[in-house]
């Protein structure tokens, strides 16, 4: 069942929305990550969903959207690797007490 276009856009929407606001609220660290992988997927979806109903027969939405893919995963990969160091040093992962990261 393949919905319209208003529906995808609109979950998209609501997707890069729900990521914006965890990344401004949140403090933590891991949810920031989360959040910030909830406006990649919005991105993607807004982009696969353009591609579908606009260009459909082309393939270069989704060539651009494996990108993101792997780009999302190569930030999550450093990101991670970033905390667990950060956690390690600081005992800590709270983006509001980690004050000696400022230069």
């Amino acid at each position: 069942m393949a919905g319209s276009l208003f529906s995808y856009l609109l979950l998209s929407l609501i997707l890069i929305s729900l990521g914006l606001v965890g990344v401004f609220i949140r403090r933590n660290l891991v949810i920031m990550l989360i959040c910030i992988e909830l406006i990649l997927n919005g991105v993607t979806l807004n982009l696969l969903a353009i591609n579908k109903f606009v260009a459909d027969g082309h393939t270069l939405g989704q060539v651009i959207a494996i990108f993101i893919i792997a780009l999302a995963a190569a930030e999550t990969t450093i990101a991670l690797a970033l905390i667990f160091l950060t956690f390690k040093h600081y005992k800590e992962i709270d983006a509001e007490k980690l004050n000696e990261l400022k230069g």
